[in-house]
């Protein structure tokens, strides 16, 4: 829709007050904002996990964290699908996943030792309330179903992962002999368990597949460079790197019998092109054995003369020759390989399925009794990965859980965790580790009245103290004057045998900040208040964790639309309705605007907002620009409450009503022995998963779980910190 005229006007004269500052502010950071955008692009390659916009303030269930697991270790190849509650971009970049449930903490410890946390609230962009289940998480973890697929390409993609031993035995009751030929009924069941299928699969590959791995090269006695026997060998000066574009070689051996028994004589090497290149001893660390390609059963192996006769169409080694011609067995060699690799494994035995291998597919015959169907096959999570070829671990405490024993470690100590998985030679694809020690702890004490501790002092980062009022201010004419800085949760008037004072508690961080930072000082009936946050031994930090939680909403910028308030007035004016069209158009001026969230309650208009920008200059001009802003009847103030809370009073709502006359002792205000205990412990616990964090690989998927707690008293949630590990 196009703006109207007196819009048009209105519109205008805002950029003439507002944009010169902003304008010089984006310039200034011009070089480093293009600096930001290469790094973004070279990065966005990589695997990225965030959570949906209108999901983020919804807590997770055990059923939802199963739902990412289950997605981030099989994706779509397996049928799994994206979880309905965040995205995971680039799954098939996913090297590992890693979950560390840690017992016994909740939502509200992490934001009470938010300080010490240092490593998990730094290098863990995504998090969410986690709901504590009355269950074992990793037991539910490990005893979820995968959902099954309907898409016919899945089954097809897992038939090329390899087959279980019922698998095999069912699929043999459909092949009979007759007169020595093996007749396969069913097409698809015969390429299944044809030997060549099974190692190979059905997909055509580049070289890099069929290159053999330095312990199957030891077991079929190639030459290997520090075993024994093989020291008199040159070793090829070869890269590490083999790529589906390296050159690639024929070679062939002959060897003579003399009284030591047989030894090599001639060695030949060719190219391409049918050059012969090489005529020595050699060790090589890249090999294709072309026998290996053209497999039989159990292990046998075709003659190269054999081979080269029915797929070739070519004889080699005939009687009328004298011994054999290494170059030619060399060249022969050569073009097989070059064949399978060209033709894929499923072309090369449908070709050649009856001459080389003796095998007829035929169709199935109507009065053949039909085979014995397989028994169904486990959906279970540990079981699929392990058919995709993928490793599975728990460390922690012993536990009843859906998982071979050989895969389970049972540990009693956070340390004893971690240092029996850092000792672990690979890291498994999938490990799950429970860390015990904090719950431990917790436990000596009463959980419940730990989190009203807990809660308390969290509270107290959203309350303001005013005073002196004037005296007969009420609690409606001090709510009519804070309202405007942010939603109000409880107003508690102080009255003195002289003065009267406000306790004022808001359910956003930034409420309170706008509050020391505009009402300090304001002339209120010719008398001058005094606005500031509580002054109490536990308070002590609070700037420094208020400045940590701006840092993490480093492009995010809490915005309030009202009319003037100057030493004339005795309270805000009405408060002006906002709308994302006007935040936008007034906060585009500094930056690209990524999402507008307006903070309204029920029946009520919208009076403040969070903007988020694309990058954190935006969000800079605009706190440089604030005097202009103010002039334009806007407050504005760094974003402090986190992304994933709907309110700060999400973490310090106590799940039980406080005894009134324990509460008027207010021991949350002095820092106790177990307070410093406490910080400890979480300080260890930082520093404990810093290095487990070090130690995955990269493009690893990294989950700690803080479980919450459940009890008679109610649920207190959890949190889910989410990363995956990015190339340092």
């Amino acid at each position: 829709m196009e703006p109207s005229s007196a819009e048009v006007t209105c519109n205008g004269r805002k950029r003439k007050r507002i944009a010169p500052a902003a304008h010089e502010e984006v310039k200034r950071l011009k070089t480093e904002e293009g600096e930001e955008t290469l790094e973004s692009e070279l990065s966005s390659r990589s695997p990225r996990i965030s959570v949906l916009p209108d999901r983020l303030q919804q807590p997770i269930t055990a059923n939802d964290l199963t739902e990412l697991l289950h997605y981030a270790a099989l994706g779509k190849t397996a049928g799994v699908e994206q979880p309905s509650w965040c995205r995971l971009q680039h799954q098939k970049k996913v090297k590992a996943v890693n979950v560390v449930m840690i017992e016994g903490l909740t939502q509200s410890h992490f934001y009470k030792h938010y300080l010490t946390l240092q490593h998990l609230r730094t290098n863990y962009s995504t998090r969410v309330t986690f709901t504590p289940s009355s269950t074992d998480l990793a037991s539910g973890i490990f005893s979820s179903e995968v959902p099954e697929s309907d898409d016919p390409s899945v089954s097809k993609d897992t038939m090329e992962a390899g087959f279980t031993k019922s698998q095999t035995l069912s699929y043999l009751s459909a092949v009979v002999v007759l007169n020595d030929v093996f007749v396969l009924f069913n097409t698809d069941a015969g390429l299944r368990i044809h030997p060549v299928i099974t190692k190979f699969g059905t997909k055509r590959r580049g070289l890099t597949a069929y290159v053999l791995p330095e312990e199957e090269m030891v077991k079929k006695r190639w030459p290997v460079k520090g075993m024994p026997d093989f020291q008199d060998f040159v070793c090829t000066d070869s890269v590490d790197c083999v790529t589906d574009s390296s050159p690639l070689y024929g070679l062939d051996c002959e060897m003579c019998l003399t009284e030591k028994g047989y030894e090599l004589a001639r060695v030949s090497l060719v190219d391409s092109g049918g050059r012969c290149v090489l005529d020595e001893l050699l060790i090589h660390p890249h090999v294709i054995d072309t026998s290996l390609l053209y497999r039989r059963e159990f292990g046998q192996r075709f003659k190269l003369k054999v081979i080269t006769e029915s797929v070739l169409n070519r004889q080699i080694q005939t009687e009328e020759k004298t011994g054999h011609n290494p170059i030619e067995d060399a060249l022969a060699a050569l073009e097989l390989a070059q064949y399978f690799i060209k033709k894929g494994p499923r072309q090369v035995v449908e070709l050649h399925m009856e001459e080389l291998w003796g095998y007829r597919i035929i169709a199935e015959p109507e009065d053949l009794a039909p085979a014995e169907p397989a028994p169904p096959q486990s959906h279970r999570f540990p079981d699929v990965l392990q058919r995709h070829g993928r490793s599975v671990a728990f460390l922690g405490k012993r536990s009843d859980i859906a998982l071979d024993l050989s895969n389970q470690q049972w540990l009693n100590s956070d340390m004893e965790v971690l240092a029996s998985f850092r000792r672990q030679t690979r890291c498994p694809f999938l490990s799950v580790l429970q860390l015990p020690s904090l719950s431990n702890h917790l436990k000596k004490s009463f959980p419940h009245l730990e989190h009203q501790r807990v809660c308390a002092h969290l509270r107290d980062l959203c309350v303001v103290l005013a005073g002196p009022l004037p005296s007969g201010s009420s609690e409606q004419e001090v709510r009519r004057l804070f309202c405007c800085c942010g939603p109000l949760r409880n107003i508690k008037m102080l009255n003195t045998s002289v003065r009267v004072h406000a306790e004022v508690e808001f359910e956003l961080l930034e409420g309170a900040e706008l509050a020391v930072k505009t009402l300090n000082g304001l002339n209120m009936q010719g008398q001058s208040i005094k606005v500031q946050r509580p002054v109490y031994e536990s308070m002590l930090d609070a700037d420094l964790t208020l400045a940590a939680l701006m840092c993490d909403n480093n492009s995010h910028l809490y915005a309030v639309k009202l009319n003037p308030v100057n030493g004339q007035h005795s309270q805000p004016k009405t408060k002006s309705k906002l709308s994302e069209e006007t935040v936008r158009e007034t906060f585009g001026l500094f930056g690209s605007v990524e999402r507008v969230a307006l903070l309204q309650q029920s029946g009520k208009h919208a009076r403040h907002a969070i903007i988020r920008f694309e990058s954190s200059e935006g969000k800079r001009a605009a706190l440089n620009s604030s005097e202009d802003l103010r002039k334009e009847n806007y407050l504005v103030c760094p974003s402090l409450t986190p992304h994933h809370l709907p309110s700060w009073t999400k973490v310090t709502t106590p799940t039980t009503s406080v005894d009134p006359d324990k509460d008027e002792e207010r021991s949350h205000m002095h820092i106790s022995s177990q307070d410093e205990e406490m910080d400890l412990l979480m300080g260890k616990l930082d520093r404990r998963l810093q290095k487990l964090f070090r130690y995955l690989p990269e493009g690893t998927l990294s989950v700690v779980v803080l479980l919450g707690h459940t009890s008679d008293h109610g649920l207190l949630p959890g949190l889910c910190l989410m990363e995956v590990k990015q190339e340092s």
